[in-house]
């Protein structure tokens, strides 16, 4: 699930972080043009209501969770988010890309955009929420509408769905190793450089360790 485990001293992690092209001018939305439908019946959210950039929905934190039965703390002093329900839980830090999720283990993972604060309240795209939480959710373009679905299981999604072809998961790395990866079938990107990122998660600091070119 995009995610590798490296053993030493300290516990590092190696993630990819896929560069995309971005095509076209940023579009931002009108937060009241997006509806919320919760197992059939309509969401009034609180300002500042969710809002949709560059495709992503965009939405805040604690209340679209809470909505959900999740449990959300804050810490003030790491600025760092942790959401929790039942043996599912997640922790997010502002204006950092790295997630931990611990769902019967910790894994961690690269998201597309960092949680960042919109009048004092924690923003984060919709699929981390998705994700974490394990809920179905649907998303109406043209009628523009997000349908969340309790009783629909989620084993989440990916925000860089890949493969590293060439070492296991908790492998132990030493010396020069090489670096590939792979795309599920029938899956495109529109990457157009790679990033191989070893991170010590407890700081979320590390280093560009390799980085490469994707042909399509």
């Amino acid at each position: 699930m995009g995610f590798k485990m490296i053993r030493c001293s300290i516990t590092l992690i190696l993630l990819i972080l896929l560069l995309i092209t971005q095509r076209g001018a940023s579009l931002g939305l009108a937060a009241g043009d997006i509806n919320f439908m919760l197992n059939g019946n309509k969401v009034k959210t609180l300002s500042p209501q969710p809002f949709i950039q560059d495709g992503k929905v965009l939405v805040p934190l604690r209340f679209i969770a809470e909505q959900l039965g999740a449990k959300v703390t804050w810490n003030n002093k790491d600025m760092k988010a942790y959401i929790k329900k039942d043996n599912r839980s997640v922790t997010l830090q502002i204006d950092s890309r790295l997630i931990e999720y611990d769902i019967d283990g910790k894994m961690y993972h690269i998201c597309d955009v960092a949680p960042f604060i919109v009048e004092e309240r924690t923003f984060v795209p919709l699929r981390i929420i998705s994700n974490v939480l394990g809920v179905s959710i649907d998303r109406d373009n043209i009628e523009r509408t997000i349908y969340i679905d309790t009783l629909k299981l989620s084993n989440g999604t990916p925000f860089y769905d890949l493969n590293i072809d060439t070492i296991e998961p908790r492998q132990r790395i030493s010396g020069i190793t090489q670096l590939q990866i792979s795309f599920p079938e029938g899956k495109a990107t529109d990457a157009t450089e790679i990033k191989f990122l070893l991170l010590e998660p407890e700081t979320r600091q590390g280093v560009v360790v390799a980085r490469g070119t994707y042909n399509r």
